[in-house]
């Protein structure tokens, strides 16, 4: 291990124990609670825990106690703002530590990159950069969640404290209820009583003593001091339904009607004396008629009770609304009674039954049409399932491909691959600051598609290796012959070219690790969007007018600048090959003079020079040989659904937009300029095509089948693309 990967590994142990340490409390950190609670002996001084709590309390101690709980709670909560304060200092601490300590390992990431030989150590150096930037969001969340979740249980807490005052309540509620049911039922019984008494007079219930009322025992049932004759059904029902309504009268009460023991005595006085005198008394000799009606008519409001004439005017309505279902009740067993003996209710029960039997025939009817209507459909569909291909595409074919994050991708929701991945996963969130760069769709080790079973689709055509067809197999065997990308271009790829099959396996013999495929790679790209590229050498002319009108590209191919003027094939290639021959210092000075040299032309000269194109070529990759390549290649600007073929050994790059590109099943790439990646230019100089064309040349043209469909179809048998448009009238119809 070198001295740079020690100090780094070095710094990472550093990191993670301080990580590691987050949770441990600090030396001269004083200790703290995360949510207030009071201690088991603050709770058994009052009372309040174990068993204590459950002794019967009387109503000057139960008050005393609660008192005594929520004095302990204020002192308690005086304390919140201090425990929420220092748990934020906490947090804001260590969330700085965590960003400090990531933002240092990226640094020392970064200067690893002049240490990386490869593509494959820049690729892992990338992933690396990618992984910390997760992280880092990650701790983000992971700080939102907590706090979240802290909510949840102080509000999970509440709603406890809140759900054991509620019952305390209720169960107050039903002791009054209780309590006032008892004393409306005595009062009832007893007015019913004086207004039939015969007897002698009855022991008085409670005596007066100097003014005041003294009680004998508690109101109850038991108060009644003489069995009452209830042999009659009149007054049975008579007094069943009167309880019934005092009752529903004394829950509406308020609490602080609640009666006591000596209310209740004064109350029974006044009902032994007669002073209760505004209850109508019905006569047990009437008939049941007569009964219900002055049931009906009778008033239920009583002077001696407390009038809730006011508070429960729906409550009055209410108790109407039961009587009346009482006596329909009466009468529907009454009519039952009737109708069971003429047969009545047999009738109605048979013509039920035939609805219910003549509805469901329909049901089934309609059943039977919508079924009978697919059949033909369900047929033909089996017939053609015989097809291994068709069963493959209804069954099998529906793919997950590979997203690749290179930092040369459109971020966010710019980019076309971010966009088409979360129309189709409805679960994906696109992250602003994530190059989305190439979707990729095809066999290929760098990026496989597998099915939603897990299973690759490169295993299951080894399985099955008549899917492809029988013209694919005979040419290219049992793979699948092509590969499938979109890409979203942020920034210039690099200046390349792709060698021809048996270049590329004679390259994968010398170079496995950088050459990874015996396979050539012809493209076919498409434009999305509008679509910057760099492809094949300019018309010789036009570059001569470049050499000899800019100083600093004339500076930097020497000799060949001059021999140029000739505008020969071979003192192009000279000419080319003498840029990258240039020392690296020398390229840095001359892009800084050109660029300083921009800034004092005028528009029209701009546009002829490309001083935007240089300018922005310098921003991602200052000093690069790169910036002076564009002199020499074509600079097209492609329409959406303009194409250009790649053939082999055509150097070209890739600016800025969107495309889709479909190319024969390989990855060999041979790099000159515009990368941080292996650079092969000795390679790629001889194996280019030094062969000059203008822009229009090189845009791809379709062949017209229809008006909806036209077909890419390059000179290579690896592939084509079809583009099928739907008709306007059809666009119209489906809105």
């Amino acid at each position: 291990m070198n001295r740079t990967e020690a100090a780094v590994d070095a710094d990472f142990r550093r990191f993670r124990s301080m990580s590691d340490g987050a949770t441990q409390r600090l030396p001269n950190q004083e200790p703290f609670e995360v949510f207030p609670s009071l201690p088991d002996s603050v709770l058994e001084k009052m009372g309040l825990l174990g068993n204590v709590a459950r002794e019967r309390l009387s109503d000057e101690e139960l008050e005393q106690k609660f008192v005594a709980l929520s004095l302990a709670f204020t002192i308690d909560a005086t304390t919140v703002k201090d425990r929420c304060e220092r748990q934020r200092r906490y947090r804001d601490q260590t969330e700085t530590n965590l960003n400090t300590e990531l933002e240092r390992l990226i640094q020392k990431a970064n200067k690893m990159q002049s240490l990386c030989i490869d593509a494959e150590t820049t690729e892992l150096l990338s992933a690396l950069l990618g992984q910390i930037d997760i992280v880092m969001k990650a701790s983000s969340h992971a700080t939102i969640s907590s706090e979240r979740y802290g909510a949840v249980q102080h509000e999970n807490r509440i709603s406890e404290s809140v759900g054991v005052m509620i019952n305390h309540v209720n169960l107050l509620k039903q002791q009054r209820d209780s309590a006032r049911r008892q004393l409306q039922y005595t009062k009832r019984v007893l007015q019913n009583s004086n207004s039939s008494e015969t007897a002698p007079a009855q022991k008085q219930i409670a005596t007066t003593s100097n003014g005041r009322v003294i009680t004998k025992r508690r109101a109850s049932i038991a108060t009644i001091t003489r069995p009452i004759e209830l042999s009659k059904t009149a007054d049975a029902r008579k007094i069943t339904r009167r309880t019934s309504d005092l009752s529903l009268r004394a829950s509406s009460l308020a609490r602080s009607s609640r009666p006591n023991r000596l209310e209740l005595g004064v109350d029974l006085v006044k009902i032994k004396e007669g002073m209760v005198e505004n209850e109508p008394v019905t006569n047990d000799h009437n008939s049941d008629d007569e009964s219900n009606q002055n049931e009906d008519n009778s008033s239920l409001e009583d002077n001696s009770l407390p009038s809730v004439e006011t508070e429960t005017a729906p409550l009055s309505l209410r108790y109407r609304l039961l009587r009346r279902f009482r006596r329909l009740r009466n009468h529907a067993e009454e009519r039952y009674d009737k109708w069971t003996e003429d047969g009545t209710l047999h009738e109605i029960c048979c013509f039920c039954a035939l609805m219910c039997f003549s509805i469901s025939i329909i049901i089934m009817a309609n059943i039977l049409i919508e079924v009978t209507s697919t059949w033909p459909a369900v047929i033909s569909m089996s017939w053609m399932s015989k097809s291994a291909n068709l069963k493959v595409v209804l069954d099998k074919m529906e793919l997950n491909y590979k997203i690749q994050t290179y930092a040369w991708g459109r971020k966010g929701g710019e980019s076309k691959v971010a966009a088409l991945h979360a129309n189709v996963n409805k679960n994906f969130k696109i992250e602003k600051n994530v190059p989305y760069a190439e979707l990729w769709l095809g066999t290929h080790v760098n990026g496989p598609s597998s099915l939603k079973n897990g299973d690759y689709l490169s295993k299951v055509i080894t399985q099955h290796p008549e899917y492809l067809g029988d013209n694919v197999r005979k040419q290219f065997g049992d793979q699948l012959p092509f590969l499938f990308k979109v890409l979203s271009v942020n920034q210039a790829l690099s200046i390349q070219a792709h060698p021809a099959k048996k270049h590329a396996e004679e390259l994968h013999k010398q170079r496995p690790d950088i050459y990874k495929d015996p396979n050539h790679k012809p493209e076919l790209a498409i434009a999305l969007t509008p679509f910057e590229a760099l492809c094949g050498f300019r018309p010789l002319p036009e570059i001569s007018f470049f050499l000899m009108n800019i100083p600093e590209l004339k500076k930097v191919t020497g000799d060949a600048a001059e021999k140029y003027k000739a505008d020969t094939v071979e003192l192009l290639k000279e000419a080319f090959k003498a840029i990258f021959a240039t020392p690296k210092h020398v390229i840095s000075e001359q892009l800084k003079k050109l660029l300083h040299r921009f800034q004092s032309l005028d528009a029209n000269e701009r546009k002829n020079q490309l001083a935007d194109l240089i300018e922005r070529l310098y921003r991602h990759y200052p000093d690069d040989v790169g910036c002076f390549v564009v002199y020499f290649l074509n600079y097209l600007k492609l329409e959406p659904f303009q194409a250009i073929y790649l053939g082999p050994n055509l150097p070209h790059a890739y600016l800025y937009g969107d495309c889709i590109e479909c190319m024969a099943c390989s990855d060999n790439v041979v790099r000159a300029g515009l990368t941080p990646k292996y650079i092969d230019v000795d390679t790629l100089c001889s194996m280019i095509i030094y062969k000059g064309e203008t822009a229009k040349e090189k845009i791809f043209k379709p062949i017209v089948e229809d008006n909806c469909c036209q077909i890419f179809k390059p000179p290579v048998a690896d592939f084509a693309i079809a583009q099928i448009r739907k008709m306007k009238e059809t666009l119209d119809q489906d809105q």
